[in-house]
Parts: structure tokens; sequence; C-alpha cells
């Protein structure tokens, strides 16, 4: 997939960042925070038929999407759009910012995507929109390290671009948030051959993702002169300079 980036992120940031709760008094004080200083390109024709559109994508693709608490405004509401009986966008106000709309929604999907690779039961964001421009935004997302803020952060980023261009994800999504999440378990390596039977894959297919991931820049190959399957290991780029807060 080569989608065209829409999220460009100006600086990142993982460490405490109290003035998180100011914008949601659900950040714990005693878990870190991903910042990132985002600029966002997107201005569709009808804004509120394409961020309802955009919604009934991603809640096929998460379906826990449905169970996250939102603060937002009304008419940025997570998933407001799409009703429950039908799964189908209803219109949404004309006023509607598309780019904070979507930045909204990408700090919804890090959150999901956080929590599947991490296996957090609660994690809270928020989004802010910062003054004299409507195109630049701060981000804020519980996370408990600096690997698993990249690993959500580049994976979630991705997947926004690639519904945006109408391309699906759905089933290899799905693989490559499990390969994501082995990865963030397994900081020495995951073989090819042993994920791919643990999850009853093809080993090209786990291959090609964990070769998504690499394009994205998180993963590298690994290759042992002693592993007679004669197939790769690969391993989360930077974890031997990260520091886990678990460990």
């Amino acid at each position: 997939m080569g989608p065209e980036v829409l999220i460009s992120i100006r600086d990142a940031a993982h460490g405490a960042h109290p003035a998180a709760r100011s914008l949601n008094p659900a950040f714990r004080p005693d878990i870190s925070v991903i910042k990132l200083g985002v600029d966002i390109d997107w201005e569709p024709v009808e804004p509120a038929a394409a961020v309802a559109a955009l919604e009934a994508q991603l809640v096929k693709f998460c379906p826990s999407l449905q169970q996250h608490q939102c603060r937002g405004q009304e008419e940025y509401l997570i998933l407001s759009s799409i009703p429950e009986s039908e799964q189908q966008p209803e219109h949404r106000e004309t006023s509607i910012e598309p780019a904070l709309a979507l930045a909204h929604l990408f700090e919804h999907l890090m959150i999901d995507t956080m929590a599947f690779i991490t296996d957090a039961s609660t994690i809270s964001g928020a989004t802010a929109a910062l003054k004299d421009t409507r195109t630049r935004f701060d981000i804020f997302v519980e996370s408990p390290d600096a690997i698993a803020a990249r690993l959500t952060v580049e994976v979630a980023r991705s997947w926004i671009s690639t519904l945006v261009a109408g391309e699906s994800i759905n089933d290899e999504g799905r693989l490559i948030l499990e390969l994501a999440r082995r990865l963030y378990r397994a900081l020495d390596g995951v073989e090819v051959g042993l994920v791919a039977r643990r999850l009853g894959r093809e080993p090209g297919e786990v291959r090609e993702g964990l070769q998504w991931l690499e394009r994205l820049g998180l993963t590298r190959p690994l290759d042992y002169p002693m592993n007679l399957s004669g197939l790769s290991y690969y391993r989360l780029r930077g974890v031997e300079h990260a520091l886990r807060a678990d460990h």
C-alpha cells in the first residue's frame, strides 16, 4: 500500500505531560503520555460525508471503537454518524472542520491500537486544536513506554491514510496489528515460521506483514546462520537503546 501521507508529525515526545489533564481529566498522573504535534492536509469536498464514510470503515476494522468514551464536542463525537441499527452514515453538521475531525479520529485509532498492542484495559487521549490555524494540532495518548508509542503512531497513521485513499485494510490490518503486538512482547525478535504456525497463517503472509512494518521503519530482519528453517527473524528497530517502563 502507498497512500498519500495526510498526517505529518512535527514533533513527538514521550513523558509526563501534565498539561494533558487540562484537556481530559481521565489522564492518570502515573501513566506516561505520547504527545504529537501534527499537521493535517485533508480538505474533502463534503467534509461531513467524508468523515462519516471514514468512520464507517474504521468501525469495520476496529469494532472496539464503539466502546470508546468520547468527551469531544457533539459534532466530533466518535462514531456519532453511525446508527447502531443500520451502521450507515447520517448527515452531520456542515460546520465540521475536516482536519480537526481527522485528528480526532487519529487519536481514537491510536487509543485502540495502543490498547491492542499493550493489552491495556484503559487508555485516555485528547486532541487540542492550536490557535490561529486549522491544520495544526497536538494529540495526547497514554502510553506505557516509548516503544509502544512509536508502534502505535506509525501503524495508526498509515491506517488513516490508507482508509482515506479508499483502500481496504481489514484482513491485512488485523495480521499487522497481531504482529505488532508480538514484536512488542518479544524484543529479541520473532521468527517468521513460528509466528505463522501460531497464527494459522502462511509464512509468506507473515513475512509480507513484517516487511510492511519494515517499510514504516519499525522492524529490521535478522538472519541467523543456525536458523535451520531458512526463515528470517524480525526485530523492532531501536529496542537496543529503548528503556521499557516495566523492565
